[in-house]
């Protein structure tokens, strides 16, 4: 499941994952995604994950399918805040901060959460 948190202003977009991913949670996560693009035009990205048990098939090929058909907007990130304590995550981010080197990824242990969100909205927002 993907649970939208309070963001703290429009450019930032905070979510919780935990247990089991579907289809729906994926198409809501884009969604606010998309809204918060259209709005500030580059935005911070909020992830919390907690006791993640997996995804669903449809849920994995959402996923897919909309991160290729928005691949283009992967420059309206400017930084992603990744907060968890499984090692395999922290991993994975890291992996992606490498292939995406115009997006910060910041991995945060839970305990972190503050200073994650602290990190993450920590900036001037650069013009469009």
């Amino acid at each position: 499941m993907l649970e939208l948190l309070p963001s703290p202003g429009p450019d930032v977009v905070a979510y919780r994952a935990g247990g089991t991913i579907t289809e729906r949670d994926i198409e809501r996560a884009w969604a606010a995604m998309d809204a918060a693009i259209d709005e500030s035009h580059r935005i911070g990205l909020y992830v919390e994950v907690v006791d993640l048990s997996g995804v669903t098939l449809a849920g994995l090929v959402k996923d897919l399918t909309l991160g290729l058909k928005n691949l283009g907007k992967l420059k309206y990130f400017r930084r992603v805040a990744v907060v968890t304590d499984a090692a395999w995550i922290r991993t994975a981010a890291g992996i992606e901060d490498k292939l995406f080197p115009s997006i910060e990824i910041r991995t945060f242990e839970t305990a972190e959460d503050g200073a994650a969100m602290a990190w993450l909205t920590a900036h001037a927002a650069p013009a469009a």
